[in-house]
């Protein structure tokens, strides 16, 4: 089974810690320079239920005006629907649709979005005037509002705007509705390739790039968000259904593909190292000893060594972003930055131990500077100008290390010690 998953605080009120700036600028010698807490959050969700509530059976009742989905929001409704009766997608593929519907019509899934624009892009996925698309969705759920007791005077638009006041309830038949038009078009309108291309995929990285390609069609934009928002998802609500999971989480424990040589790992595919051995001798852009290594949102990333999380983010309000520290049992700190979903992954969260080549987090291009950093001019802005993995390592004796000949080492199965690595020379500044 496939073991990738993808977030972040929008992995959802968790309350892990976030990276200081100083995990990136200025070596300290505290297990517990910690991550801080700051107010811009990229996905705002990570909430474990421990009721062990889950109804994955949707029954439709055609006659009826009250709404047949459950759950608690329209992110868990969603998600219940297309896994429920009839439809039977798996927990990550389901979860790849809602990571995208929360990109096209906001975190609670809209059914009355709209963006301005030319095609007049509208609803839970924001079909568009392209091809009729908007006004096929708008004739079909208006027949089935009908079916449910609902005349809208042959103008849902109309008839949902805000200034006709629909009711609560009517508003969430017209959310469902939505939903049963996805699955229409997947299922018997123009849109089966859609459907063809879900099923094929395992986790909801997968599912989440395959939707966005074939359904959605947004030439990749936001692609990172709706990944991380499927891999959020997976995990808020995916834990509580009765189908297989874990093609979107590590099973605690399990050493992963990261090229384990005795008690290390390389930090990514050894397939990327074969590509990119540039890396080996690659200077960081600034004054910080560390390596940045440019890789696709989603890699998965692995710990270097074995050892404890004693630090993992939730929000990206600093340089590392959503990243993790993991510290060896010789006090060795790795810091790994930018992730989509650092302290979230199953087994790799803030005090957990992992083992060398253990997934710990997914690679993305989170973070932010701070909104005390001395430069105005950054204040708040992205640390982070691509999606790639930033390691840093410092020894117990405080000093940051150059990683970049440990990771040859490594790649060359013979790994180095890390007191061994240069304290200078590896940067630009």
């Amino acid at each position: 089974m496939s073991l990738i998953t993808k977030i972040t605080e929008k992995l959802w009120g968790m309350t892990a810690t976030l990276l200081v700036l100083s995990v990136i600028l200025a070596p300290t010698t505290s297990a517990q320079s910690t991550f801080n807490e700051g107010a811009a959050h990229l996905y705002p969700w990570f909430d474990y239920r421990d009721d062990g509530s889950f109804l994955a059976n949707y029954s439709p009742d055609n006659c009826s005006v009250a709404s047949n989905l459950v759950g608690g929001d329209h992110q868990e409704k969603a998600f219940n629907f297309f896994i429920g009766e009839g439809r039977g997608l798996s927990a990550p593929q389901s979860a790849g649709i809602v990571g995208n519907l929360m990109v096209e019509s906001y975190d609670e899934i809209n059914p009355t979005a709209e963006y301005p624009g030319s095609a007049r892009p509208y609803g839970i996925a924001q079909w568009t005037d392209n091809g009729g698309r908007r006004d096929r969705m708008l004739t079909w759920v208006n027949s089935a509002l009908k079916d449910r007791g609902i005349d809208t005077g042959d103008d849902p638009y109309t008839y949902f705007s805000e200034a006709s006041a629909p009711s609560s309830d009517e508003l969430e038949i017209y959310f469902e509705v939505q939903l049963e038009f996805i699955w229409y078009e997947m299922t018997q309108g123009d849109e089966t390739l859609a459907l063809t291309e879900l099923q094929k995929t395992n986790s909801a990285i997968e599912a989440a790039t395959a939707f966005e390609k074939y359904y959605e069609r947004a030439n990749g934009q936001k692609l990172e968000d709706r990944i991380a928002n499927a891999v959020g998802i997976l995990n808020k609500y995916g834990s509580n259904y009765g189908g297989d999971v874990s093609s979107d989480s590590r099973i605690c424990g399990q050493a992963g593909s990261g090229e384990i040589v005795g008690d290390w790992s390389l930090p990514l595919r050894r397939a990327l190292f074969d590509q990119n051995q540039y890396w080996f001798n690659k200077p960081h852009h600034n004054k910080n000893e560390a390596v940045d290594l440019e890789a696709s949102p989603g890699e998965e990333v692995y710990s270097m060594t074995s050892g404890t999380i004693i630090n993992a983010g939730t929000g990206t309000t600093d340089l590392c972003g959503l990243g993790v520290v993991v510290q060896s049992p010789d006090g060795t700190q790795f810091i790994y930055c930018h992730g989509l979903d650092g302290g979230s992954v199953d087994g790799a969260r803030i005090n957990d131990t992992v083992k060398a080549g253990q997934l710990i987090m997914h690679n993305g291009s989170t973070g932010n500077y701070p909104l005390d950093h001395p430069d105005p001019d950054l204040r708040g802005k992205p640390s982070s100008s691509g999606p790639h993995l930033h390691l840093a390592i410092q020894t117990p004796d405080g000093a940051r290390r150059c990683p970049q000949k440990l990771l040859e080492s490594i790649y060359n199965k013979a790994p180095i010690s890390p007191e061994s690595l240069a304290t200078s020379g590896c940067t630009k500044g």
